[in-house]
């Protein structure tokens, strides 16, 4: 549960029991409630300190609420909403303590970004940060996680090892592999994982890796995908700063690569039926560029998904809430930035992106759409991948 609410905002979580230390950064303790938190339960803490619910109700012999608490540490982490603690007393009880609480709640989907994370001069810290409870619990996650690795490059060995990544192409001992590294569900995009097509790697970072797209809408179509599992730009820029830097240094790297062919770069994502982030690179030449925006604003409302600029001074995350379905497009050398929140209710057509750059008036691919039908043999698949990667090799900053 923890895993997916990292995706989706939970906005009322109800529990039978009240989490420990709730009193935890109280100025005044009212009476009673110390107590009652001492009987609590870890495991409420633990649920409420990862899933991070705007409202969280419980109940016991008093009526209790409590000043609202951040679920960020302010300056290291990017800005989240607050959580607002509730206890109800029981119904009908002698000291007339309140047991019912009537509010007025919007959908966290439906509110700004802005809105969604201002702080009452009251809130306090997480009275869960830091304990020890929760320490054993991320130090588990940890040594489960996969966190970087190196490649064998080298054709006739197409494997890849968990452990420290080391530069270069050729690695002396294999003897040091990792083999309890594997996702616990199939993932095509995990690096971890059986099922992801190794022989479109090009290139692994750290913290993220460049592969050629499966069926590319071009011969170097690409994905910049993090090896961490993460479902959006969304959770990787509220995450980890690593990971975002890294896909960033991949994103000017493919910039000054195609810019020398007079291509630009045009990235877009679909948070929306996808486990794990993939950013697709496709580049479109130069000359196709100066009426760009205008023709996807067009051709987005053609296809009734109208797309909202973002502010040159802003980014994503400035305008929308981690959570929420979204398509993405970027032309960064064009000061491109186009989104779309995404109506699960209604769809999305999950070739969108493709269908954009097909158009006539840009690409004119328009039988490539589906990338189905565009799935090379493995053969050529391999000879493509080991063209571009020797090609980019001056601009790979992993090298």
């Amino acid at each position: 549960m923890a895993a997916k609410s990292s995706s989706t905002l939970i906005d009322v979580l109800i529990t039978s029991q009240w989490p420990t230390d709730i009193e935890r950064y109280l100025q005044v303790c009212p009476p009673g409630v110390r107590a009652i938190s001492e009987n609590g339960s870890q495991l409420i803490s633990k649920l409420a300190y990862f899933i991070k619910p705007r409202y969280h109700f419980t109940s016991s012999s008093l009526f209790f609420e409590r000043q609202p608490y951040r679920n960020h540490q302010v300056i290291q982490e990017m800005a989240k909403h607050v959580t607002r603690f509730i206890s109800l007393a029981d119904v009908g009880n002698k000291n007339k303590a309140k047991w019912i609480y009537a509010f007025n709640i919007t959908p966290s989907h439906k509110i700004p970004r802005n809105e969604l994370i201002k702080q009452s001069t009251d809130t306090t810290e997480c009275p869960f940060t830091g304990l020890e409870y929760l320490k054993e619990q991320r130090d588990s996650e940890s040594e489960e996680k996969p966190n970087q690795y190196f490649y064998d490059m080298s054709q006739n060995n197409n494997s890849y090892f968990g452990g420290k990544r080391r530069r270069g192409r050729h690695h002396d001992d294999p003897g040091k592999r990792k083999n309890d590294d594997k996702p616990k569900d199939p993932c095509w995009f995990c690096l971890a994982s059986p099922d992801v097509e190794k022989h479109l790697i090009v290139s692994i970072g750290d913290h993220s890796y460049l592969a050629m797209a499966k069926g590319g809408l071009v011969d170097d179509h690409l994905l910049i995908i993090p090896i961490a599992h993460f479902r959006s730009m969304l959770e990787v820029a509220e995450s980890d700063s690593n990971v975002l830097v890294e896909i960033n240094k991949f994103k000017t790297a493919l910039h000054d690569y195609f810019i020398k062919q007079d291509k630009i770069a045009v990235y877009f994502e679909r948070n929306f039926r996808s486990s794990h982030l993939q950013i697709q690179v496709v580049p479109v030449p130069v000359n196709k560029s100066r009426d760009l925006k205008e023709l996807l604003l067009e051709l987005s409302e053609e296809r009734d998904f109208k797309l909202n600029e973002v502010n040159e001074d802003l980014e994503l995350k400035d305008v929308l809430s981690t959570g929420v379905p979204y398509f993405y497009i970027e032309i960064p050398a064009a000061k491109i930035k186009l989104f779309c929140k995404i109506n699960a209710a209604k769809g999305f057509p999950l070739q969108f992106g493709r269908e954009l750059l097909a158009h006539p008036r840009v690409l004119n691919l328009g039988d490539r759409i589906d990338w189905k039908d565009c799935v090379l043999d493995r053969n050529t698949a391999e000879e493509v991948t080991a063209q571009f990667r020797k090609n980019f090799e001056p601009f790979d900053f992993t090298l």
